[in-house]
């Protein structure tokens, strides 16, 4: 089933570090994750767009649908990097969400096979984001 819904696309300028949003309609015709979904544009674009600076656990995974801060990609986010890791610190205090679990466990790691793992905020963030492949996903 199709329904249009108006979607906030915007495509980070990393050199920048600013965003710039649009208001757009499109059709949802999948969602990939919590973190990733793929829609049509007009009459025949489809485009991924996947939320910036997050993670969610993969379909397979518990809980379903919550999201994380994304160490691989967070130093891109500079521009809210202080709400994300406040919100994520308040979630884990206070065990909401993806911190309800007794032993959480990543995306990152579920998707590479390691189920039992230390939390991830135990983990060191990177200090730089690779690049997407040109025209792959819009991040938001």
């Amino acid at each position: 089933m199709k329904k249009f819904f108006p979607i906030a696309l915007a495509s980070l300028l990393l050199t920048t570090g600013s965003a710039i949003a649009q208001q757009q309609s499109a059709s949802v015709l999948s969602v990939g994750d919590g973190d990733t979904i793929r829609v049509r544009q007009g009459s025949n674009q489809t485009i991924t767009v996947r939320l910036s600076c997050v993670d969610a656990p993969e379909i397979a995974q518990q809980p379903w649908g919550y999201a994380i801060i994304y160490p691989q990609y967070f130093s891109g986010c500079n521009a809210s990097r202080g709400q994300y890791q406040q919100a994520e610190a308040g979630a884990r205090q206070n065990r909401l969400a993806f911190w309800s679990q007794p032993n959480p466990v990543a995306p990152w790691d579920f998707r590479s096979g390691r189920r039992n793992t230390q939390p991830p905020a135990a983990r060191p963030a990177p200090t730089s984001a690779p690049s997407p492949a040109a025209g792959t996903a819009i991040a938001v």
